[in-house]
């Protein structure tokens, strides 16, 4: 018997040897950190203000012609930065995708601003 295992790996955005070059001058000095500590005490009174439903907001919406060989993770990582957000994409273009591993090229997707 085989067991097979699925890991997700995102590794950030790729540096150039520029960054990389500066960031070997600047290691030669201790970081420098901010110190955003205060102190709260519990007469501190909260005040609590309406929940706001998201989906009354216009907040404008991309949308993304599919074309051959894409997936939602690579969507993602394009408008994202990430390919973790491929399920938000997908809630926002249930209406138009049958699954989520199926996307036709020429389907137009709706990319929700997050």
């Amino acid at each position: 018997t085989r067991k097979i295992s699925v890991f997700e790996i995102e590794f950030g955005p790729k540096k150039t040897n520029n960054e990389l070059e500066e960031e070997e001058e600047d290691s030669s000095q201790p970081p420098a950190f901010k110190d955003d500590y205060r102190e709260v005490s519990y007469d501190d009174q909260v005040e609590y203000i309406e929940e706001i439903d998201l989906s009354e907001i216009d907040a404008p919406q991309q949308e993304y012609l599919v074309k051959k060989n894409d997936t939602l993770q690579k969507i993602s990582y394009q408008f994202y930065g990430t390919t973790k957000k491929w399920k938000a994409l997908y809630e926002a273009n249930k209406d138009l995708l049958k699954s989520s591993d199926r996307l036709y090229p020429g389907v137009k997707l709706r990319i929700p601003a997050l």
